[in-house]
């Protein structure tokens, strides 16, 4: 199959697309066809084309989308069946691929880490989650603590700690690749049950504002 490799560190233009071995599947995991998102890509959708021996759930030919700790930008690529989602309901398997790892960031973020609780407020800024957000929950003004989760400009920033102090806030960081297997199924089994049945027929933007996709709910 073909994967996105890279060959050496450097920019963006040292990802080489190669030829690779099929990823082997395990008795607890599913091999899906045409990753769309040790290779790059923590989130895909695809066709499963192979199961392991006590995988129960799932079959060969359902097109699902998953969380992964790598492997998406190939071909193929196999997944603990834990970190598996059927593709909701009017979602392409195009689009699909990109709300794994948008859902579990704010859901294991905003909501198992910060706690937040209904009928609190939710800033987020600088970072396009806008959409997911606004799906998962109607989020007082957040005064619990700042949490890193992106960052675009550098991985070095000046911060004013008196505004932190004032508040006795917290800063935390946090990311979803370094997991454990066990955490991410946790995650993404919280996303199943409270986020999923908000996303059937969710509508795309993309970074000029256009929408690609099925509409939803009016909007």
């Amino acid at each position: 199959m073909k994967a996105v490799v890279i060959a050496t560190s450097g920019d963006p233009q040292v990802r080489q697309v190669q030829e690779v071995e099929n990823p082997g599947i395990g008795d607890d995991e599913v091999r899906i066809r045409e990753g769309l998102a040790p290779y790059l890509g923590l989130k895909c959708s695809g066709i499963i084309e192979g199961v392991g021996k006590v995988v129960i759930r799932w079959k060969v030919g359902d097109q699902v989308c998953a969380l992964l700790s790598g492997g998406g930008h190939a071909e193929k690529v196999a997944v603990p069946v834990g970190q598996v989602l059927l593709i909701p309901s009017g979602v392409s398997l195009k689009d699909a691929a990109g709300i794994p790892e948008v859902a579990c960031t704010v859901w294991s973020t905003v909501l198992m880490m910060s706690r937040l609780s209904a009928g609190e407020t939710f800033l987020e800024q600088g970072y396009l989650l806008q959409q997911m957000c606004a799906s998962i929950t109607r989020l007082k003004t957040l005064l619990h603590g700042l949490f890193i989760i992106g960052f675009q400009g550098g991985t070095v920033a000046e911060v004013n700690l008196s505004g932190l102090l004032a508040r006795r806030l917290t800063v935390q960081a946090a990311g979803l690749r370094n997991r454990s297997l066990e955490n991410k199924d946790v995650i993404v089994s919280e996303v199943e049950k409270n986020v999923w049945p908000a996303t059937t027929g969710v509508q795309i933007f993309s970074i000029d504002g256009s929408s690609r996709g099925s509409p939803a709910h009016g909007k």
